[in-house]
């Protein structure tokens, strides 16, 4: 019988096996030199390469602490900057949410815009259907993909106001199935 070629001294998958181990073993090595055996006089001579001749570990541990600290300012800086571009859509519709707050009508944070509407419409009657109308507007756009001008939303939002109860809104009959 001839002999199994898989288990061959120089076949493929032994010698695919046997660089693989030598690779993990080189990186076990150099683990171990570099990082767990990184001894003092080693981190000396790193930082006299970096011109820095006597290191004080507490000032080193300092120095390190600010630098991350400077680096995660930055970061959340940069965060926060591109955050606060919002979509003009959702900066309309945060505006209406702020007038029904201030009516007494705060949204929940995780109340979606038909909830909050409908929550909102009912505690309201007077305005009620204003309300609806612009969360139509406002969820036709920012989900539906809507072929209107978001003018359309930012001038109802703008025109706004919660009713005193028992007077129609003006305009309360338009809703976007209207348009």
């Amino acid at each position: 019988r001839a002999p199994l070629t898989i288990l061959d001294r120089n076949s493929t998958p032994l010698v695919a096996w046997r660089g693989l181990l030598n690779s993990w073993d080189a990186a076990n090595t150099h683990w171990a030199e570099w990082v767990l055996g990184y001894s003092a006089p080693d981190q000396q001579v790193l930082f006299r390469s970096f011109g820095l001749k006597q290191v004080d570990y507490g000032e080193m541990v300092l120095a390190l602490t600010t630098v991350l600290a400077l680096s995660m300012g930055i970061l959340a800086l940069i965060t926060l900057r591109t955050r606060h571009a919002e979509d003009p859509v959702v900066k309309a519709y945060y505006k209406f949410c702020r007038k029904l707050a201030r009516a007494g009508c705060a949204r929940a944070p995780h109340e979606g815009p038909l909830a909050f509407a409908a929550r909102s419409a009912a505690a309201r009657p007077e305005s009620g259907a204003e309300i609806v109308a612009i969360t139509e507007l406002y969820t036709a756009l920012r989900y539906a993909g809507a072929r209107f001008e978001i003018s359309l939303l930012k001038a109802r939002v703008r025109r706004f106001k919660v009713r005193r109860r028992g007077v129609p809104a003006p305009g309360a009959s338009d809703t976007v199935r209207d348009r």
